[in-house]
């Protein structure tokens, strides 16, 4: 079974949220904060595809780089505050990893993947993971290595649409 983390296994856009919008406050940007909705909106999607859809009036550079910057941001912020499990998801993970293999892929960057298995105390239960962060690679070629790296034949991947409201 693998598993895909934002809107799946956790919510933090809250956090998101609220470091992206200090970070550009801090750059003196000057668009519009962004709302729990557009952050929402856009987790789980394709560094290239949130940087558009986050900063449409920047060129392709200036809203890849200010993308980088917020980057930077949010694993301090969710390290102090943490995310929101979803209820009954961790011992759910731990009872089927008894009987399956469980992986993660997503298209986060490194830290945060590592961030999230850290504070799910699903170090044990969790035998691979992949993410953008470290491959650079869309999340269905991600994907394609770890069920590669493990043989995995018959393997289910669960990805929940992105949220579209606060839970």
């Amino acid at each position: 079974l693998i598993f895909d983390i934002d809107g799946t296994l956790w919510n933090a856009v809250d956090q998101f949220t609220k470091a992206w919008n200090c970070k550009l406050s801090e750059l003196s940007y000057n668009g519009p904060s962004l709302s729990y909705e557009k952050v929402a909106g856009i987790m789980g999607l394709p560094f290239e595809q949130v940087a558009e859809r986050l900063f449409p009036e920047l060129d392709f550079f200036n809203r890849n780089a200010l993308l980088e910057q917020c980057l930077l941001t949010h694993v301090p912020l969710i390290r102090t505050e943490g995310g929101n499990f979803y209820p009954g998801v961790i011992d759910g993970i731990k009872k089927l990893a008894q009987h399956y293999p469980i992986g993660i892929v997503s298209n986060c960057t490194l830290d945060y993947l590592e961030l999230f298995i850290e504070l799910s105390g699903l170090q044990r239960h969790v035998i691979d993971s992949e993410c953008h962060g470290r491959t650079k690679l869309n999340k269905a070629e991600s994907l394609q290595l770890v069920l590669e790296r493990n043989q995995f034949h018959n393997s289910y991947y669960h990805k929940q649409p992105s949220l579209r409201k606060k839970l």
